[in-house]
């Protein structure tokens, strides 16, 4: 998936995120991490900007300072790993695959590898945005508007921007520019599911901010489009059916049954489980999974 020329500022944004709150922007109360961790930020401030150009990325008078910004992002991996370890095994095994990137970005930009570098940036947001699209919406440190400070957001393609706020948990203006983006004429329903957008919007509507009539409305919207393919227009009316079933439905949160029913239902919409039709379905009961692993891990239960 190509994310233009400022891919890896969104996900430098999100790698860094993701080294302060693997788990739901859970600030470090260790002094030393977090001021480990301020350091981090910092640094991402002045590459980010940096990043929006492709020229500027590889000059010669910024390479060394990129590469020690890049160093510190490596440096930080042991931090990465060590949050993910306190949580689920889900988010153990995406923290440790975002630290390998970061180590491997690293020493591949300091080996002059510059494409190579990017390439592995460029495909790590989905890394960042997959792990904070999973958690609630709740407060943060702020550190997202930090880093966003000094990007042009406007100078971006909507979908870019969109990625960016995302993996920068700013999922309210994550959702605007989606939406801005579904309703473009100029953009191909076909291209906007291909891409995985229509997916992503869920996935924040759904899992984390569990507004579900906005989610209806928007694909509503989209759905009424005259250049959906047949096949499109039938797994996003099989979405608004999905979503209205739940919004009627009061739901036993945290509930293994409940999960396992919700999973049974997708069996009923999907052919298989690479049928997107039963996305809606498939996103509700990753929410209750996840609400059970962590009402167990509060017992003391090992999951």
């Amino acid at each position: 998936m190509n994310f233009g020329r400022v891919g890896w500022a969104a996900f430098v944004a999100g790698s860094s995120i993701a080294l302060l709150s693997v788990a739901g922007a859970l600030w470090p109360r260790d002094p030393a991490t977090r001021e480990s961790m301020e350091e981090i930020v910092e640094a991402l401030r002045f590459v980010i900007p940096l990043s929006a150009s492709d020229a500027r990325f590889g000059a010669p008078e910024s390479r060394e300072q990129v590469a020690a910004s890049l160093s510190k992002l490596a440096a930080g991996a042991a931090q990465l790993e060590e949050h993910g370890r306190d949580l689920d095994v889900s988010f153990e095994f995406l923290s440790r695959s975002l630290a390998r990137d970061l180590r491997d970005i690293a020493r591949r930009y300091e080996d002059g590898q510059i494409r190579a570098a990017r390439f592995i940036l460029h495909s790590s947001i989905e890394t960042c945005v997959t792990c904070h699209s999973r958690l609630p919406s709740g407060p943060t440190p702020g550190l997202g508007a930090r880093l966003l400070e000094d990007v042009d957001l406007e100078a971006l393609a909507p979908a870019e921007r969109a990625r960016l706020q995302a993996a920068a948990r700013q999922f309210g203006a994550a959702m605007t520019t989606y939406e801005r983006l579904f309703a473009s004429p100029a953009e191909s329903p076909a291209d906007l599911d291909l891409s995985g957008d229509l997916a992503s919007y869920l996935e924040i509507c759904i899992r984390v901010e569990n507004d579900l009539t906005r989610a209806s409305r928007t694909i509503s919207r989209l759905a009424g489009r005259p250049d959906l393919s047949k096949s499109l227009h039938i797994k996003l009316n099989s979405w608004i059916a999905s979503l209205r079933v739940l919004r009627e439905r009061p739901i036993q949160a945290g509930s293994l049954e409940t999960a396992r029913g919700l999973l049974r239902e997708a069996e009923q919409v999907a052919s298989d489980w690479f049928d997107s039709r039963a996305l809606v379905y498939y996103l509700t009961a990753s929410i209750e999974l996840h609400r059970f692993v962590a009402s167990e891990r509060e017992l003391g239960v090992e999951v």
